[in-house]
């Protein structure tokens, strides 16, 4: 799916985006410069790939991306195997498993994140559940410890957790 300088919203419910490659970004969904919110239900990113950044979705200068009851799993990239965010993003009810990348294997944030009953696990190589470039979220934290806690990596900035499972990390490369 590509979508790109839009101005009506974007909804995608009860759907499978599966086994698709992206030469560069996105292998299964490419968000960019979309005016409207884009809502993904209760659907399944599995199995893409990407040669360069967000193997499962590739999100970027979207405002309000909302992932509800959806998984994000299988997919592969050379950054973000799983979700790259790079604008507002809330998953709600959601699984980010067994993705890999050289770099952030399941998501690598860049905007604000909010996390509410979500699994992040299985995912594979540096920041394996989750690496967070810069984060300004305006809500109220519940962790900024260590920069390294199981399958969380954090170089800066703040997220907002309520009921999420980051899963161990795992070390190995992926192939794109």
């Amino acid at each position: 799916l590509y979508s790109i300088d839009s101005a009506g919203s974007l909804t995608i419910s009860n759907s499978t985006i599966a086994t698709n490659h992206a030469t560069t970004t996105g292998g299964g969904i490419y968000l960019y410069d979309i005016d409207r919110p884009v809502t993904i239900s209760n659907s399944t990113i599995s199995g893409n790939t990407a040669a360069r950044i967000g193997g499962g979705i590739y999100q970027g200068s979207t405002p309000n991306v909302t992932l509800t009851g959806s998984t994000i799993s299988g997919n592969t990239a050379f950054g973000a195997g799983g979700l790259y965010a790079n604008g507002p993003t809330t998953l709600v009810n959601s699984t980010v498993f067994g993705n890999s990348a050289n770099g952030g294997g399941g998501v690598v944030v860049g905007g604000p994140l909010a996390l509410q009953s979500v699994t992040v696990s299985g995912n594979a190589d540096l920041g394996g559940g989750m690496y967070v470039r810069q984060l300004d979220a305006d809500v109220p934290q519940r962790r900024e410890e260590a920069l390294d806690v199981g399958g969380r990596w954090r170089r800066r900035g703040r997220q907002q957790y309520q009921h999420v499972d980051v899963g161990a990390r795992k070390h190995r490369r992926a192939s794109v």
